[in-house]
């Protein structure tokens, strides 16, 4: 690009020069012959002149072409550098793209299964709340065991942190993901979506949680309850999974629609 512009900046310079030559040239001889008349020399006959004037002419328009033709190659070739660097830059950025959709399916799927140990975490931390509360009920009749109380409420706490650093390791791989998908304006709403399904799902873990560390009740009462809040957890892991293939499904359409472009800008 820079030598093009170099070269073309030459030819300019080179027909400026030999247009003040070709200008100049018949402004000195018509000096000189005035001068050599004034002297009484002999100017020469007039066919004479006409043969020479029609050969400068006939020079001064051959060397204006050759120096057109020579600019308008340039101006192409410069066009034609453009556009490779263009269609080169256009295949290297589409290959990205590329990348970007392999790396953020791969990213869907470890979110995917990351979720479902999620879930399988809830339940061992929900049934260790049942069996707690199955022993504090024990307790008022005498039947109270105080070191498997201990150890069970030490495995309750030992859940909820592995439950809370698997979910923080959901959030980083879903922040990546975004990134991900942020070069592609038409998959943001699909992952806004998403995320507004997972966070509900996590408000669902956290309230039923909750309401079952707050209700003293007997394990019967207690598998009841506890069978409510699965069901009702499992409506939400259900809803993200569906949403979930949407955005699959979005990947895949995107995916061929850059395979295209890929393949346009190899030809």
């Amino acid at each position: 690009m820079i030598l093009s512009d170099y070269k073309c900046k030459s030819v300019r310079c080179l027909l400026s020069i030999v247009l003040l030559v070709m200008i100049g040239i018949p402004l000195i001889i018509h000096f000189l012959a005035w001068v050599w008349s004034l002297k009484g020399l002999g100017v020469g006959a007039v066919e004479g002149w006409i043969g020479f004037w029609g050969s400068y002419l006939g020079g001064v328009l051959s060397t204006f072409g050759v120096i057109a033709t020579t600019f308008i190659i340039l101006r192409r070739n410069d066009k034609a550098i453009e556009l490779q660097d263009e269609k080169i830059r256009r295949k290297e950025y589409v290959f990205y793209e590329l990348q970007q959709i392999e790396e953020a399916n791969k990213i869907l799927v470890q979110c995917s299964n990351l979720l479902l140990r999620l879930n399988e975490e809830y339940r061992i931390i929900a049934t260790k709340i049942i069996e707690t509360n199955e022993y504090t009920i024990g307790k008022t009749m005498g039947k109270f065991d105080t070191d498997n109380y201990n150890q069970m409420v030490d495995e309750y706490r030992e859940n909820i942190r592995t439950f809370s650093n698997l979910r923080s390791e959901y959030y980083e791989l879903f922040e990546l993901f975004k990134y991900k998908m942020n070069i592609f304006a038409k998959s943001n709403a699909i992952t806004k979506k998403l995320n507004a399904s997972v966070e509900q799902y996590f408000i669902k873990i956290k309230n039923s949680i909750e309401v079952l560390s707050e209700t003293k009740l007997a394990k019967n009462e207690g598998d009841i309850l506890l069978e409510k809040c699965l069901l009702s957890i499992e409506e939400e892991k259900k809803s993200y999974f569906e949403i979930e293939r949407e955005v699959k499904s979005e990947l895949k359409s995107i995916l061929l629609q850059k395979l295209n472009e890929f393949k346009n800008a190899m030809n």
